[in-house]
């Protein structure tokens, strides 16, 4: 099943796919300081997460 196969593996290690990875981790990273350095953002995502269904979404 795509993507899970030999030659994307092997696509995983170039550069281009090294430098994605690290600009992912950037922005989570980033993500993360403004989750912890601001109050008024963790409680307007808290509100919205439980406005969406909170963490049992969808089960019944």
């Amino acid at each position: 099943m795509f993507p899970h196969n030999a030659d994307f593996a092997d696509l995983t290690v170039l550069p281009p796919a090294l430098d994605a990875l690290v600009d992912a981790a950037a922005a989570l990273a980033a993500t993360a300081v403004d989750d912890v350095a601001d109050p008024d953002l963790r409680a307007a995502a808290a509100s919205e997460f439980e406005a969406s269904g909170g963490p049992f979404r969808g089960e019944s």
